[in-house]
């Protein structure tokens, strides 16, 4: 099984290389549907780190990223949750 590192915005990844988390965005067909799971993701980005093996996730990192959401509406804090349980099941 491959597992690969999380990518940090900061540190792109090289010209050609494709991470796991540009993978999974670019399944995903409709484009406002993608710029909302790429917020979502670059959240659990800034709470992983960019080395960190998307296997390792816990319920912890789900938790400290849906925290930037506690206050938004059901709406929004749904979608979020959706795009974090969409690529856990992805990946």
């Amino acid at each position: 099984m491959s597992v690969f590192a999380f990518p940090v915005q900061s540190d792109p990844a090289p010209v050609g290389s494709t991470t796991v988390v540009d993978r999974f965005l670019g399944s995903t067909t409709a484009a406002t549907t993608r710029a909302g799971y790429a917020e979502t993701l670059t959240r659990l980005l800034a709470i992983t780190g960019a080395q960190f093996p998307a296997v390792a996730l816990q319920p912890e990192h789900y938790a400290a990223a849906m925290e930037r959401w506690t206050a938004a509406t059901a709406a929004t804090w749904n979608q979020h949750l959706s795009a974090l349980t969409s690529f856990t099941t992805w990946a």
